[in-house]
């Protein structure tokens, strides 16, 4: 096409050169023909030399790409972009969106999307279409093609079907709920030349369909089709523009930009390669994504955009340099804090690895995080603070730790973090994660004291939020001995000749806001971290704790149980709630702990949480059920009338939310079951 281009250009200078009566009618002056030359030669040809063709991942063979479009009149158009199927359809004045992007929706019942081929030209080919369908109950057509003896090639949400050899390759473990990304190879021997055409149907069931698939209904942003069949470099670069285009994550594999480069490495994040999203600019795609969060099957946690988040892509006017990416996955953690023997609020099970190409450095980006998907309820007092481990290693040192409070989005209860930005430090990503606390937070180094140097311990704390200046206490709970100071900054302070015992650090701020943190300091040769500070029994079943700290027997264990009983041995059965005292002796060095054991809960059910309630007809409505172990829980919705309005089993678990909403007003009962035990809950719609 290029060398197409220009050799038309030269012939167009010919005919300039030899065309005299030509050249003085236009330019009577001769004096410019040489420069009206340099200028074509030196200033056209290198633009036609510079053009680029969008492809997605730059690949070529393209024969049909469906795709949305803005029309010369600002109309949302799906048409092909090679141009070689004429077939336009109109978009939505406001189009549903996948991940901030534009798609065409199919509905039931609308004008078929039909595209005459010639066999022949099908014979090598690559298909590859990305949807999301509208509910998972039915079985739908994504696309078919019918040769013209009428055997027919399907491609259903559920499985690949050759109808004519009777063949099905159905789709097994692959979660449903969110877009998805199909490819589909065709290899097959040379056909003879043939006039007659085939068709190919997207979205529509084939006329010769002879099992139950249904009409697609739902989204389905693109659909490719190559004339060859890609190498898998050439369909991880084509999979790469549409995974961030639509927030789809790409399993077990390399992420690749139309020069194939990597821009993000599977083996390397292999920790992190679950639901991953990502901002990026690639001219050979045509991929100007400026927000975007993961699209998997449950709502996202994370939305992330360049400048300020914008109701769409096109929106976000936030410039971006070619070649940039940022790319983020998470660990698969839960979205929970983890248990802890301490009262300093611990990271959040999961963790975000965020990774940085391009001219990024001076990128701002805005933060909002879906509160709702969380399996804890924030303290209205509280607020979440991104903590975000420079070093990139998820160590989330001292030193190479920031903390950014959030603000709330009073429209959406959203929390939101504003102006981050990323790999500061140029190691080429970051870990990210939250803590839970209030306006003000401590950062805390604490480096124990040893057996042999008995007040050798070191504590340094810097101090986020809150307002100057600050007036600090340092409390030692056994001694009554205690240090107090103010700072008119936040420098990081000391405080050393450390030993082993129970102390209280309390801040207060010019606000008179307060934060207190506990510290049980042990020696670093006896630490007890394994245990926690409080368990709760359950019912019928004895409580094993183990205290062992080594093997070779060196550490003697003494417990002392509520009832005055002395038990010698690192694990000790519990079965009574009480104060269990714990004290280990190694070579002269003494450590203790006090464990509080509670009674068994007399509910399974732990925590639910209803909200809004009441509300109003056609909202949705959200319930959280948390239980002390994992069980399988069913739930039941029945009406004023006693009538059963929904029904759902869930898989034994701890922890469950359940999203639903009504169109017609009144009282609603929610009667749970998880084991033996029932609960229920009421729901008034208005």
């Amino acid at each position: 096409m290029r060398f197409h281009l220009i050799s038309k250009l030269f012939q167009v200078l010919f005919l300039y050169l030899n065309s005299h009566s030509m050249i003085l009618q236009l330019f009577p002056n001769k004096a410019i023909h040489w420069p009206f030359l340099l200028f074509l030669l030196f200033g056209l040809v290198p633009t036609f030399l510079g053009a680029q063709t969008i492809l997605p991942g730059g690949v070529e063979g393209l024969k049909i790409w469906y795709s949305p479009q803005i029309d010369s009149k600002g109309n949302h158009v799906w048409q092909d972009r090679v141009g070689t199927s004429v077939e336009v359809f109109p978009i939505a004045a406001e189009p549903g969106l996948l991940n901030y992007n534009p798609a065409f929706s199919f509905e039931e019942g609308q004008k078929e999307v039909v595209l005459p081929i010639a066999y022949d030209e099908l014979t090598q080919a690559t298909f590859i279409s990305l949807h999301q369908a509208q509910d998972t109950f039915l079985e739908r057509s994504i696309w078919s093609y019918e040769s013209p003896d009428e055997q027919t090639l399907l491609l259903s949400t559920d499985r690949l079907a050759d109808l004519a050899k009777g063949k099905f390759l159905n789709f097994l473990n692959v979660a449903k709920g969110g877009p998805r990304l199909n490819t589909y190879y065709q290899h097959l021997p040379p056909a003879s030349k043939s006039a007659r055409l085939g068709k190919l149907r997207l979205g529509h069931i084939p006329s010769t369909l002879g099992i139950p698939v249904s009409p697609f209904s739902g989204l389905f942003p693109e659909f490719l089709l190559y004339d060859r069949v890609l190498s898998r470099k050439e369909q991880l670069k084509v999979n790469t523009y549409l995974a961030i285009k639509y927030g789809v994550t790409l399993e077990d594999s390399d992420y690749l930009d139309a020069q194939g480069n990597v821009i993000w490495n599977s083996e390397k994040n292999s920790e992190y390669h679950n639901r991953i999203a990502g901002i990026g600019r690639d001219d050979l795609s045509g991929l100007l994504q400026k927000q975007s969060a993961s699209q998997h099957k449950e709502a996202p946690v994370w939305k992330i955009g360049l400048g300020s988040l914008a109701e769409n892509n096109r929106q976000n006017k936030t410039a971006l340099s070619p070649a940039t990416f940022l790319l983020w996955g998470d660990n698969g953690g839960r979205l929970r804090f983890p248990e802890s023997g301490t009262i300093e609020s611990p990271h959040l099970e999961r963790k975000w690895l965020m990774t940085a190409i391009g001219e990024y450095q001076e990128l701002s980006t805005q933060l909002s995080l879906d509160a709702k998907r969380l399996e804890f309820l924030i303290q209205p007092q509280n607020k979440l603070w991104l903590v975000v481990d420079r070093s990139g290693s998820g160590e989330f040192g001292f030193d190479s730790t920031d903390y950014y409070p959030s603000n709330k989005n009073g429209a959406t209860g959203d929390f939101m973090f504003d102006q981050i930005t990323w790999d500061i430090d140029g190691s080429g990503s970051d870990i990210f994660t939250l803590q839970e606390g209030t306006d003000m937070l401590a950062q805390i180094d604490l480096q124990p004291p040893s057996c042999s140097l008995e007040k050798e311990g070191h504590l340094q704390l810097k101090i986020h939020g809150g307002e100057v200046p600050f007036h600090l206490e340092w409390y030692n709970v056994e001694t009554k001995r205690k240090i107090a100071w103010t700072i008119q900054g936040r420098e990081i302070q000391n405080i050393s000749e450390i030993a082993a015992g129970e102390y209280r650090l309390s801040i207060r701020d010019a606000n008179q806001n307060e934060y207190q943190q506990k510290f049980s300091i042990d020696h670093q040769e006896m630490a007890t971290t394994a245990l926690l500070s409080s368990y709760q029994m359950k019912t019928n079943e004895p409580l094993l704790l183990d205290a062992t700290i080594r093997q070779d027997g060196a550490v003697q264990y003494r417990w002392l149980t509520p009832s005055g009983e002395t038990v010698y041995a690192p694990q000790l059965q519990i079965e009574e709630a009480g104060n269990y005292q714990l004290q280990m002796e190694l070579e002269g060095c003494v450590a203790r702990k006090s464990i509080e054991v509670l009674s068994a809960a007399t509910s399974v059910f732990k925590d639910l949480n209803l909200y809004p309630n009441p509300l109003s007809q056609g909202d949705p409505f959200e319930l959280r059920i948390q239980l002390l172990e994992p069980l399988p829980l069913n739930l039941q919705i029945v009406d004023e009338l006693g009538r059963m309005t929904h029904e759902a089993d869930f898989p034994p678990y701890d922890f469950f939310r359940y999203q639903n909403k009504f169109v017609a007003p009144g009282t609603y009962h929610i009667r749970l079951q998880a084991g033996k035990e029932i609960s229920s809950l009421k729901l008034v719609v208005q």
